[in-house]
Order: structure tokens, then C-alpha cells, then sequence
């Protein structure tokens, strides 16, 4: 193993009360601290090979939130002092701000986030504090932390967020009332389309929180704000995730009338997904199919993306109630070369593993590769292997996903790829077999993500055990 001598990383073996963010409760034991302890001094020898400024910068950002997770604060703030950049030092600010107030200590966690910079990332950072503020019974202390919040979309977020929470709680009355102010804040925001935008978040969590009066109410100011936006392709998009919600939320009929209003075609796509995804739930293939197949076929290239991306939505619902045979009939709807056909795929395949059904998720996976491996677009081919690799090490295919990582031309897409298979191994407990391949990887930046990725897994693995198993025997699909 690599000397530790770099100060921002001290041997985790010293340290007594190691924990995750998940649990506070339970120390992590000793096999699990010593294999951190390994990780980390081979992280950090990567480091020491990392030139570029920025790359390093986000490395010590995720190091400084994992010994945030670990209840290490002084460690993680040792991270954030070797960051040159200010708005990779902000983001890093609002992690170990969060994991201050996970820990309890709300005092601190409000004056770290103080230190940052930017408005967004200390609203970020505030939004957390509150909501672990009201995790631990704080209200008044809560609202009050949201209300220092100067954005008015962050100030919005949180106070969703909270009132999701006090929904979960039974504290009904506190829930309406948040939720009404995260409406008031979204209608204080500069934009009409950014405020038509977050009212439809807030409706849904109101729907969510059993507010139907309120989300109505929410609704209308959506629909006023719609009203308001000047730029045609900005408005339609926005009618047709309003015309979305109306359907999942029960109001057909106020959805038909929303779809009426669309101009441009492409952007009925997501509320023709959304009452697709409705008769999925309900069990009628045929009306699926009925849908697609009788609707206006697409009269511009963009319509035809539009289309594809809502399928996904609907192949996805369909394989989400066990119907596999007509989440196939969706997917051969897609054009063979979409990158969404390839996420739809890799979805599925993963589905059907863990369920059981081996043969049929290894031909989907196969498929799924095929796919993505003949996306046009360079960007979103990469994002589509991605997919597929993170997919089949979730599913315990760490080799059959290195294999993908060969195909893979884009370095983040590279680079979020192996920290997921690292994960996954990480979860799974198998840190000596994830270290063996990590430790070949000659690019540090990406030799360092994985092995952060290990660690999260790890700690993950520790604190709630292994995945649930498979059921045995294997189960056959629709």
C-alpha cells in the first residue's frame, strides 16, 4: 500500500466512530475500516498523478463528502482547503454542510453554509440543513432555515421537500401550509415559464401529500403563467408536461383541452405517454398499442425523438406491471438506432435479471448493446454504454461490463461507468475482486473515481447488507 504522508488524509484505523450518513447509530466495524483504509491510500496516490486542476478540484469535492458521510468533518475539511476552484470549493461547501447537519449540529451546519459563495449552492446547502432540521422534529428551526433562502426556485425546492416530509409525518396541516408557501415562492420567481415549471412541481407533491383542493389551486397558476410565456417552443413544452400531469393526475378531461392548445406536435408525445403509462397500470396492452399505432405519425425529425423518448416512458410502465411481451412491442416501436431503445433495453435486462428470468435479460442485454453501439450521435452513444455497463454491474456482471467500458469514447461517460461498477461491487461486499481491476486502470482520474465509488459501496454493503437475492427459480416472463 502507498505511504500515507498527505495531510488531508489521515489513516482511518485511528479513527473511532466511523459511520454513514444512512445510519448514525452503528459504527462501521473493523474489517470494514481497514478496507477503507486501503482504499483511501490508493486514492490518494491517484491523486498525487492528477495534473489537471479542475479534475482534481472535483476529486478532493467527493473525498470531502465522503468523509462527510463517515462523520469525519475536520478530515473533510481539510479536503475543501486544497481546492483552488471557488465553485468546486461551493459545491463541496453545501456537502459538508449537509453532512454537519446529518450529524446534529445544525449551528455549524448553517455558518458552513454561509461561507458559500454562489446563491444557488447556498440555497442548495440550506435546503439540506432544513431538511434534516425537520427530520429531527425542528420545525420552526426548519422554516425558519428556508426562509434565509434567497433563490426563489431554492427556497421553492425546499419547502416542497419539507412538505412531502410532514406529509410522511401525518402533520397534515403543517404539510399544506409549506407547500402553499413553496407555490408562493415558485410565483415569485423572475420567468413566467420557470414559474409555470416549479407550480407543476409543487401540484404533483401536493398531489402526492393527498391536497387536491391546493394542487388545483396550483394548477391554475401554472396554467396563468403558461399563458404568459412568449416563445412558442417554450410554451408548448410546457402544455404538454401540464397536459402530462392532468392525466396521471386523474383530470383527463381538463388534459384533453391542455393537449388541444399544443401547437407544435412533438410536445403532445408526453402526455400521450403519460395516459399510455395510465392504461399500462390499469392492464390494457391493447389500448397501448392502439394509442401509438393510431396516432398521427411524426412529421419532423424532432417529433421523431419526441416520440421515441415517450415510448421509453410507456416500455418502461409496462414492464413495471410484469408485462414484458408488450414492453417488447413498445420497444420495436422505437428506431433501432435510438439512443432510447438502448436505455429502454438496458432497463428491461435488468428488470427481467432480477426477477429471475436469466435468459431472456442476457438476450436483452445483448440487444440492449447492439443498440447503443450503433447510436449516431457520439455524446449520447456514450451515455447509452454507460447505461448498459452500470446496468450489468448492478446486475453482477462486473467483467461483461468492463468489456462495454472499452466502447466507450467520452471520458465522463467512461469515468461515471466505472465508479458505478465499482459501486456495485462495493455493495455487494467484493472489495478485493473490484480493487484487483481498479488497480489496473493507468488513468488516475478514473482509477481514483472508481475506488470512490468502492468506497461508497463499501460503506453501503456495511451499514444494510448485501442486495436482496434473486428469486429462485427463475420465473418466466408474459
Amino acid at each position: 500500500m502507498p505511504r500515507r504522508a498527505c495531510v488531508v488524509i489521515l489513516p482511518l484505523l485511528l479513527l473511532p466512530f466511523l459511520v454513514s450518513a444512512a445510519d448514525k447509530k452503528r459504527p462501521l466495524n473493523p474489517q470494514t475500516r481497514a478496507q477503507l483504509e486501503t482504499i483511501l491510500g490508493y486514492l490518494e496516490a491517484a491523486l498525487a498523478r492528477v495534473g489537471d486542476v479542475q479534475a482534481k478540484d472535483s476529486l478532493h469535492s467527493s473525498l470531502a463528502k465522503l468523509y462527510g458521510q463517515l462523520g469525519e468533518l475536520g478530515l473533510a475539511r481539510q479536503n475543501l482547503e486544497t481546492m483552488g476552484q471557488p465553485t468546486s470549493r461551493d459545491f463541496a461547501l453545501g456537502s459538508l454542510a449537509c453532512s454537519q447537519a446529518e450529524a446534529g449540529d445544525f449551528l455549524q451546519a448553517r455558518m458552513t453554509a454561509a461561507e458559500i459563495g454562489t446563491q444557488y449552492e447556498r440555497g442548495r446547502a440550506l435546503g439540506c440543513v432544513a431538511r434534516k432540521q425537520v427530520q429531527a422534529g425542528r420545525l420552526n428551526e426548519a422554516l425558519a432555515t428556508a426562509a434565509e433562502i434567497d433563490d426563489p426556485q431554492a427556497r421553492s425546492d425546499t419547502l416542497l421537500l419539507l412538505g412531502l416530509a410532514l406529509a410522511r409525518q401525518k402533520q397534515q396541516i403543517d404539510s399544506e401550509n409549506v407547500l402553499a408557501q413553496a407555490a408562493e415562492a415558485a410565483r415569485q420567481m423572475e420567468y413566467p415559464g420557470d414559474q409555470a415549471w416549479q407550480l407543476l412541481n409543487v401540484a404533483e407533491a401536493q398531489k402526492r401529500a393527498g391536497q387536491e383542493i391546493n394542487m388545483q389551486h396550483t394548477l391554475g397558476w401554472a396554467r396563468r403563467a403558461i399563458d404568459q410565456v412568449q416563445v412558442q417552443d417554450t410554451k408548448d413544452r410546457l402544455l404538454g408536461r401540464l397536459a402530462a400531469l392532468q392525466t396521471k393526475l386523474g383530470l383527463e378531461g381538463e388534459a384533453y383541452v391542455t393537449e388541444g392548445d399544443i401547437e407544435d406536435s412533438q410536445h403532445r408525445w408526453e402526455p400521450r405517454a403519460a395516459h399510455a403509462a395510465k392504461q399500462a397500470q390499469r392492464g390494457d396492452s391493447a389500448g397501448v398499442l392502439s394509442l401509438i399505432d393510431n396516432a398521427d405519425p411524426p412529421v419532423s425529425q424532432e417529433e421523431e425523438n419526441a416520440r421515441a423518448w415517450a415510448l421509453e416512458k410507456v416500455a418502461q410502465a409496462q414492464a413495471n406491471a410484469g408485462d414484458y411481451l408488450t414492453a417488447r412491442e413498445v420497444i420495436n416501436r422505437i428506431p433501432a438506432n435510438h439512443p432510447a431503445r438502448a436505455h429502454t433495453l438496458a432497463n428491461l435486462a435488468q428488470l427481467l435479471w432480477w426477477r429471475g428470468n436469466d435468459q431472456e435479460a442476457d438476450s436483452a442485454f445483448e440487444e440492449a448493446l447492439d443498440t447503443a453501439s450503433r447510436v449516431e450521435d457520439p455524446g449520447m452513444r456514450a451515455q447509452a454504454l454507460r447505461i448498459v455497463a452500470g446496468n450489468l454491474g448492478e446486475t453482477n456482471q462486473a467483467e461483461r461490463a468492463l468489456g462495454v467500458l472499452q466502447r466507450i469514447d467520452r471520458e465522463n461517460e467512461r469515468r461515471n461507468a466505472l465508479s458505478s461498477i465499482a459501486l456495485s461491487r462495493g455493495r455487494r461486499g467484493e472489495t478485493e475482486a473490484a480493487l484487483d481491476w481498479i488497480l489496473r486502470v493507468e488513468e488516475p482520474v478514473e482509477q481514483a473515481q472508481a475506488l470512490l465509488g468502492l468506497a461508497h459501496g463499501l460503506i453501503l454493503f456495511d451499514q444494510h447488507g448485501p442486495p436482496r437475492p434473486r428469486p429462485q427459480p427463475a420465473s418466466r416472463p408474459n
